[in-house]
């Protein structure tokens, strides 16, 4: 226990650090170097870096058992979000923040890699600890890493995300979907311009676009399943700059979030209808540009299995609940593609406890002991492994 509680307060230590020192996607230089030196410290490790900023840690297993190659992730990079949470170790960065958690994700996996260095002796496998960059931004981090072939020996690969939400140190486990793919609308309507008067003699690229948003949010009610997942939102939406004058152009944006294939493809295929027809019908002219984001996270059944065991039996099951997906995007989807996985979310605390904003938000917040479960699934998840 008084070894436990020690690697807590490390985490809680080197926690506050990265949170005070957050860089933003595919810029994560000194967060990269940071959490290198302290590999090296730990002692044990081979690293390979991938790209800038990404970097493979690797560390071999002393005892006899299983030799099969066993890899952990986390995500390294911030938000540009300035933060409003008025903890005393809150960001030093301006305009920049571990508004998603990463902090929580990085400290985890160094805990990790803390206790493979002082217990060589207790494991089997070889473990790969992959330090990932720029989740945020799509391509994102994790297809380099996997283009790289650093992973091509993996076994199994685990990871966490912590959310608000659910009770501290709770654990969502379950196979299959687990997240949502993303695809982003960007939409430039062409109209023409005219005074607010004459509304006749334009073509209004306001109403154009409302009509389109409108038609657009009907299509996951009545194209889609209730027994499928789908969200559309749009979050911009920019015309004009003056209150009496009809502009010629409309800017929108927006993204689409599924967990299957075919509903993705149906929904890209309705939108560029509605759009095209709804432009028709109107006289106005666009520009579409639809991008695909990163894929659903599909948690292997097996690699699941092992989890929800290992948690089962370390923890308690009560600690385990089994509906943890979300409509929330995330690029531990290239690692699936390629390596039967397990993404499992991690409770961070409920809003009545104070918890209340979510991922993102600039006084987003969680309960720092979530840690102990986190780090204790990943050190028993090295164990379990050595004995299959």
């Amino acid at each position: 226990m008084i070894e436990e509680e020690m690697l807590y307060q490390k985490m809680c230590d080197w926690r506050h650090y990265l949170h005070q020192y957050p860089e933003v996607s595919y810029e994560e230089y000194k967060t990269s170097e940071w959490l290198q030196k302290k590999i090296r410290e730990f002692g044990g490790f081979d690293i390979i870096k991938i790209g800038e900023t990404s970097f493979i840690a690797t560390i071999y297993g002393k005892k006899e058992g299983s030799k099969d190659v066993i890899a952990f992730r986390t995500d390294i990079d911030a938000l540009p979000v300035k933060e409003e949470t008025g903890l005393p170790y809150a960001s030093l960065s301006d305009g920049v923040m571990h508004a998603c958690g990463h902090d929580f994700h990085m400290s985890m996996l160094l805990g990790l890699a803390s206790w493979l260095s002082d217990n060589q002796d207790q494991f089997s496998n070889a473990i790969k600890l992959v330090f990932q960059s720029a989740e945020e931004v799509p391509p994102g981090g994790a297809k380099e890493i996997v283009a790289s072939g650093f992973l091509d020996d993996v076994s199994h690969i685990y990871g966490f995300h912590v959310f608000p939400g659910h009770q501290v140190g709770h654990i969502g486990i379950a196979s299959g979907p687990i997240t949502a793919s993303q695809d982003i609308i960007e939409l430039e309507i062409k109209g023409k311009g005219s005074h607010g008067a004459t509304p006749e003699l334009g073509v209004d690229p306001i109403l154009v676009g409302a009509e389109i948003i409108s038609s657009i949010h009907h299509i996951v009610s009545r194209n889609i399943s209730a027994f499928d997942s789908a969200v559309i939102s749009f979050g911009e939406f920019h015309a004009g700059d003056i209150f009496n004058i009809i502009p010629d152009k409309a800017v929108i944006r927006g993204n689409v979030r599924t967990t299957n294939k075919q509903v993705r493809q149906l929904i890209e295929e309705r939108i560029t209808q509605v759009i095209e027809g709804v432009c028709l019908a109107n006289n106005a002219t666009f520009k579409l540009n639809y991008t695909k984001g990163y894929g659903p996270v599909i948690n292997d059944k097996f690699t699941t299995q092992i989890a929800y065991d290992t948690v089962k039996e370390n923890l308690d099951e009560k600690y385990i609940f089994t509906n943890p997906q979300k409509m929330v995007s995330e690029d531990f989807s290239e690692y699936g593609k390629k390596i039967p996985s397990c993404f499992m979310i991690l409770g961070g605390g409920l809003a009545e406890d104070g918890y209340e904003y979510m991922n993102h938000h600039p006084k987003f917040y969680l309960e720092e002991s979530l840690m102990k479960n986190g780090v204790s699934t990943y050190i028993n998840l090295v164990k379990k492994h050595s004995q299959l």
